[in-house]
């Protein structure tokens, strides 16, 4: 975790929640020279009413593992920014979950590859399912 420190603002943190298969995105800024995390969550809720968090690095990987960083070009100013645009939004998983928020942050559009992963996964699931409950 030591070197986690040393990550530039804008990189962007891919985590495994513990015990679950789920992954959850942050992006990494400074403030006043401390390392930060930003990222959106269900659990909790900021000052504003909306979900984006705040975290330490502590606080963050209490619950989740690291698994990969992507660096970016994003500043800390641009990430503040988003973070003032955003910061009253509303978790939601099919329309503004974690990855939804950073593909904002970093990309300007709303984007959740792992969203799209489960529907698809579990269309084929039912798919399969169905087609065997009436092949009986």
């Amino acid at each position: 975790m030591k070197s986690f420190y040393t990550l530039p603002s804008g990189t962007i943190i891919t985590a495994r929640i513990h015990k679950s298969l789920l992954l959850h995105r942050a992006i990494v800024f400074r403030n006043n020279g401390q390392l930060l995390l930003l990222h959106n969550t269900a659990k909790e809720q900021n000052e504003w009413g909306g979900n984006i968090i705040i975290d330490t690095p502590e606080r963050f990987f209490a619950s989740r593992t690291l698994l990969t960083c992507k660096p970016t070009t994003l500043t800390d100013a641009e990430i503040m920014a988003k973070y003032e645009q955003l910061k009253c939004r509303k978790f939601n998983a099919i329309t503004f979950n974690c990855e939804h928020f950073i593909s904002l942050v970093s990309a300007g559009k709303r984007h959740s590859p792992q969203l799209l992963f489960w529907s698809v996964s579990l269309t084929v699931v039912c798919l399969l399912t169905g087609k065997k409950i009436f092949n009986q």
